[in-house]
């Protein structure tokens, strides 16, 4: 029999969406004073909580990319490529030429261009893959409410389809552009995650003041994915902290984290509070398994 932490059993595949139920909502111990958790508006509830293993997701089916994003997002590429080129060009003739005085100042603006242009291509690879990722589901998102379903003209894909399609485009990349291609990834799962986790708090409340609080299975199998969604955003290494000691990056990454709990959080009155207590657990997870310094878990 598995263990419970803080009188918390592991979480099944469906639950309820808030409050008291089956295991898959984190429900904290009541006899501990800390039935219904509670967020603070605008700042990051600091309670504690189960650590639970992360959510694992598929990996990219046997289907490739269709042939027109896999096109779209190879020239999206090698735009990024050419600008890294460009900024090395510019970066090497300014060590070469330190002390020629009429050229130096052409150089600087040369290279300042350069860093536009790749931040620009970058930018740009992000939304070629955010779109195809969009094209490509036919599924839409199971956590829109029926209400909002008619006003929504182009309602938002499925959260487990993106992150299928994200797989496939990392597997279809050459190794020498992986990271770069990975990196436009994990940017759009940080632009992502305020939407993606209000939609599904939303969702959560709404099934919890039914007769059956239970959010359905794709409805839960999506929860799943916003959540892994976060976690990776907040606690993958970025190739810009490959330096740094292991406490400052775990601050970084409780910044991170910081950041997107402040986001949702705002409106706590609205925001279902045992989404939060989950939210905290999956960062946790996360660093957990980067073998983080334990002693900051105390500041999610």
């Amino acid at each position: 029999m598995a263990a419970t932490v803080d009188g918390v059993g592991p979480t099944s595949g469906v639950g309820p969406a808030t409050g008291t139920g089956p295991a898959d909502v984190t429900k904290l111990d009541a006899s501990k004073g800390n039935a219904t958790p509670s967020i603070a508006k605008g700042l990051y509830a600091s309670q504690g909580g189960p650590i639970r293993s992360a959510q694992k997701t598929s990996g990219p089916s046997g289907v490739g990319l269709a042939p027109k994003a896999k096109a779209d997002i190879e020239k999206a590429l090698a735009e990024v490529n050419e600008a890294k080129f460009q900024m090395r060009v510019t970066a090497d003739r300014l060590i070469k030429h330190p002390h020629d005085d009429d050229l130096h100042l052409d150089l600087v603006k040369a290279d300042v261009v350069a860093q536009r242009t790749l931040k620009g291509a970058r930018a740009n690879l992000g939304q070629v893959i955010a779109r195809e990722a969009d094209h490509s589901s036919s599924l839409r998102s199971s956590l829109v409410l029926k209400e909002q379903r008619p006003a929504s003209k182009n309602p938002p894909p499925s959260a487990t389809k993106v992150r299928e399609f994200e797989a496939k485009v990392i597997n279809d990349t050459p190794l020498a552009d992986r990271d770069e291609v990975a990196g436009a990834i994990l940017k759009s799962k940080e632009l992502r995650a305020t939407g993606e986790l209000a939609r599904t708090s939303a969702a959560m409340l709404a099934v919890a003041k039914t007769k059956n609080p239970f959010l359905n299975p794709s409805q839960t199998e999506e929860r799943k994915s916003i959540l892994a969604d976060v976690r990776e955003y907040v606690t993958q290494a970025r190739p810009e902290e490959a330096h740094l000691a292991p406490n400052e990056l775990a601050e970084a990454q409780l910044a991170r984290f910081e950041s997107v709990a402040d986001s949702v959080t705002r409106l706590a009155d609205k925001f279902d509070p045992f989404l939060f207590v989950m939210l905290k657990n999956e960062v946790r997870a996360g660093m957990v398994a980067a073998s983080m310094n334990l002693d900051y878990l105390k500041y999610i």
